[in-house]
């Protein structure tokens, strides 16, 4: 009975790369990319973090004066004059 059971399931090709390499590579990849997913997850919400800490610095900073108004002037001709530099 045992040496039926081992000819049935090699002919059925479960143990030479069918059924059961098969279920191994997709598990594999269910595996990898739930993993892919929270590493992503995780970087992402570090990014926002580390953001959100410079954009409360800058205001911090405007708040105690060390930041003064955007000169508004200066900015727009300096932005003119580049955009005349790549076009010419």
């Amino acid at each position: 009975m045992i040496d039926q059971t081992s000819t049935l399931i090699s002919s059925a090709g479960f143990t030479s790369g069918g059924l059961a390499t098969f279920g191994g590579s997709a598990l594999c990849g269910f595996f990898m990319g739930y993993a892919l997913r929270k590493i992503i997850k995780w970087l992402l919400i570090g990014l926002g973090v580390i953001a959100g800490i410079i954009f409360l610095v800058i205001q911090w900073m405007a708040s105690n004066g060390y930041i003064h108004g955007v000169e508004w002037d200066k900015l727009g001709n300096d932005i003119a004059s580049y955009g005349m530099q790549l076009f010419n």
